[in-house]
Parts: C-alpha cells; structure tokens; sequence
C-alpha cells in the first residue's frame, strides 16, 4: 500500500514544485512579488485531506486535537534581506499556541544566520496573533540553508482544535492589512531595495476542516458505504438544479472527501469504490483508500 498523502494546504501543493531559478538580471524589483504560506501536518486523530486540508472529527477528539504546521518563504530570485511575518485565529475553539523558532524547535530553518541576524517571535493571545522576525544588518540577502528559499520553514507551530469546535472550515490567515501588515524587505543590491507586502494569492490562507463525523460519514452512523454515497449524489443533484441540497454543514465536510470545497459527484464515486473495496479488501480508511488511486 503507498503511504497517505503528506498533508499539504492546497495552495502548498503548487508551490513546493521544483522552484524556479532566478537572478537579478532576471527580475524586476518593481514587480518581483514572493510567495508566503503554510503547511501542516496532521496524525490521529486528524487526518490529511489529497488537498492538503486537515479534518479533524470532533467526536474523535479527547479534549483538543494538535496540528503541528510551519510557515514557509519561496523566494525563487533569494533576495530577502529581512522580514516580519504575523498570522491570526478567529476562534477560541481553534486556536494558535507554541511558535517556535527552528532552532527552538531543534529543526534546519530555511535560513543561514550569521552575527548580524537576529530571530525573534511574538505571541499575543489577546489580539490572536503571533509572528515571526528576521532582521538583519547587512546590506546582503538572507543566505537560504537548502536549495530553495523554502526547502526549509522560518517558523513553526500548533494549531489547536477544542472536541467543542463547531462543523465549519476555520482559516489561519496571514496578517495583510495595516496595522502590524507581514512585511518582507528585499535587497536586490546597494542600490535596489523595496518593500514588499504579500497578500491574496502570494499569502494563502491555512484552512481546518471540522466536522462531527468521520470522513466520508454523512449519515454518521460510524460506517462509510453505499447509504453515504447515494446521499452525496443526491444533494449534489439538487444544488445542480438550483435547489437547496440536503445536508447541514458537519454532513458537507464530511461529503468533501478528497478535500478540493466542492461537493460532488466526484466525492460520490470515491466513497461508493471506497466501499466495494473494503466489501472485498482489508478494512484501511477512506485516506489510505484514496492515496493509493
């Protein structure tokens, strides 16, 4: 059996592609716009989405269940000079603690830091934010420690989602607007330096899928089949028709199963084979089921 999927946001999957190379000659500094973003990784009882999408099923959850994650820099042209990052929660019930430096964190940090760079954090649960700051003195980019800017994080931390959390898709949002805006300070040379403040598709949201059941379980009688699959197809068939659908919102997220926010025949079609193959197979999940199509 392949291993499942390594958890991913969606928008992650398309930036850790083979990076780009780049140069001065290369880039306009007037127009050169990097990339922020997340990535996390989830274990039991979370489970990873293909998209990249944590599932967390509330009544799986002992008290809160954790999500390990880590903010990332792709920076193709390696012109970062320095920067502050801040991202933000919205609710009690999923909530942010633990931001760690790599070194805190006893992991390889996308950048090499010499004497004149320093690494703070900053943590507020008041304001539900936290953030991460390199500053440095010299006049010379950020020398990335791997082969690309992103190879490794410039931060780490937990996402925590409370058994008490209601059925709803919950998002880590990077801090784009002033007050406190992320901040990225580029220097292409002595005499080429600029400001840059990623935002819509340059800082992408992390999304936490939760729901009340198990993946794939809108019935939520504790089993995935043929039941689950009909009703999936049902209330894809009456929105189609421009009619309201079926299901509340546990039963939608739990019907998203290869985690893309679409709700459809495709979800359908993946929980009735998941089901002739356990009927036939080994009892594995709908995860392992589906990263081994």
């Amino acid at each position: 059996m392949k291993k499942p999927f390594a958890l991913l946001t969606a928008a992650a999957l398309l930036l850790a592609a083979a990076p780009v190379s780049a140069s001065a000659e290369d880039i306009d500094p007037q127009t050169y716009m990097p990339t922020i973003y997340f990535k996390a990784v989830g274990s039991d009882p979370v489970v990873n989405l293909p998209s990249g999408i944590p599932y967390v099923n509330t009544k799986a959850v002992t008290d809160s269940a954790k999500i390990p994650s880590q903010v990332f820099l792709k920076d193709d042209g390696k012109f970062a000079g320095q920067f502050t990052f801040k991202w933000l929660w919205s609710d009690d019930s999923v909530f942010l603690d633990n931001v760690q430096t790599p070194a805190e964190a006893g992991v390889t940090g996308a950048y090499k830091l010499g004497n004149a760079t320093s690494v703070s954090k900053f943590y507020s649960a008041d304001d539900k934010m936290m953030g991460i700051d390199y500053s440095d003195t010299s006049i010379d980019p950020l020398t990335p420690e791997g082969e690309a800017s992103d190879t490794y994080p410039v931060a780490l931390f937990d996402v925590n989602v409370k058994n008490t959390a209601a059925p709803e898709y919950y998002d880590i949002k990077f801090k784009t607007e002033q007050p406190y805006v992320s901040n990225i300070s580029y220097r292409f040379d002595t005499t080429k330096v600029r400001d840059i403040r990623p935002s819509g598709e340059n800082a992408p949201d992390l999304k936490i899928a939760v729901s009340d059941r198990a993946l794939g379980d809108v019935s939520g009688n504790g089993i995935v089949d043929g039941i689950d699959a009909s009703a999936v197809l049902t209330d894809y068939a009456k929105r189609s028709a421009d009619k309201d659908g079926d299901f509340n919102k546990a039963q939608s997220i739990a019907a998203d199963v290869n985690g893309n926010l679409i709700v459809d025949g495709v979800d359908a079609s993946i929980i009735l084979s998941y089901y002739a193959y356990i009927s036939t197979h080994d009892n594995i999940s709908i995860i392992d089921y589906m990263a081994t199509r």
